[in-house]
């Protein structure tokens, strides 16, 4: 446990910044300080198969928690920490000295008797952050997770627990936290000015859903519809400024993937809405009134069901990119 730990937090929430950023594909190192060093293959559930391996970082309990053998845990033993009316999980920065993210779990929502992954939140993280329990008496290193050549990497913060079968009484075993690192900008953003680009993540709703294989770790819910329609609405005007229809044959089923919506220069209040307002991404951000003629690609990234099967549209971000003279 860190002597140096602040008082037990009560109502801090993560926070969730836009940011302008280009990411490269780095692989994360799994090495852990004063802990195995984790696979981050290691048994990871269905949730996160679909999310590329060099985005997911596994960290193990540290040797310094209240640690327990235990043949279920990922990696043979799991922290633990006492149960009571409620279990919060949090992710402390000791270079701010301050929590950055946390979730306080009742009851009603674990799932008791077996091993089940709950999300914290979206952090950027410092060069000596960790992921604590209730007491700090299981805690999990996220040193070697953090990037110092770049520092603005954004990350999804996940813990897997088991809690008692009885309410109010029990240990709570966590055997280990998982993040997943913000997904890369694909060819051709990749290649352009960092400078050039911006990504904007959807409006937060309670419809969205988590999604670890999102850019961000959740999206934005949409009916499906053909053809699917996404638009840049202007609220000065009140009138829709421009706007592309996805019919069968324009889209790529099953996974992320970048449309073109439109080309335009940006006025002081508008944004990209999908076709019922469900994917919402306002655009104040990127408006310079220093400079009102910019003109601006504007893109969507968006997952459809994959062939032959149904279900909702999920929209995870919107870039946009600066057009050059």
């Amino acid at each position: 446990m860190r002597g140096d730990g602040p008082p037990l937090p009560k109502n801090e929430k993560g926070t969730m910044l836009m940011k302008d950023f280009l990411l490269c594909g780095l692989l994360l190192v799994a090495s852990l300080e004063g802990s195995a060093a984790p696979e981050t293959s290691q048994a990871l559930p269905e949730l996160f198969r679909s999310v590329a391996k060099e985005r997911i970082f596994q960290a193990a309990p540290q040797a310094k928690s209240t640690n327990i053998p235990d043949a279920d845990a990922a990696f043979g033993s799991a922290g633990v920490e006492k149960w009571a009316a409620s279990f919060r999980m949090t992710v402390y920065d000791f270079t701010l000295k301050k929590t950055i993210a946390g979730i306080t779990l009742t009851p009603e929502m674990t799932v008791p008797g077996k091993y089940h992954f709950y999300r914290v939140g979206t952090v950027k993280l410092s060069p000596d952050c960790s992921a604590c329990g209730n007491r700090w008496q299981a805690e999990f290193s996220l040193k070697n997770a953090f990037l110092r050549e770049h520092p603005d990497l954004e990350y999804d913060v996940w813990f897997s627990a088991r809690f008692p079968e009885k309410e109010t009484s029990g240990n709570v075993l966590i055997d280990r936290v998982v993040l997943v690192r913000a997904a890369p900008l694909p060819e051709p953003f990749s290649a352009l000015k960092p400078e050039q680009v911006m990504q904007f993540k959807p409006f937060p709703r309670k419809e969205n859903a988590v999604a670890p294989d999102a850019a961000f770790g959740f999206a934005a819910v949409e009916k499906n519809a053909s053809p699917f329609r996404m638009s840049v609405y202007d609220f000065t005007s009140k009138k829709t400024i421009a706007s592309t229809m996805l019919d069968a044959g324009s889209i790529v089923p099953g996974r992320y993937h970048f449309y073109k919506v439109a080309t335009l220069k940006l006025t002081p209040d508008c944004g990209v809405y999908s076709n019922t307002w469900k994917g919402a991404f306002p655009l104040k951000q990127a408006y310079s009134s220093e400079n009102p003629d910019q003109q601006y690609e504007i893109y969507v990234s968006a997952k459809f069901p994959g062939r032959g099967e149904s279900g909702n549209v999920l929209i995870d971000r919107a870039v946009l990119v600066k057009v050059e003279k």
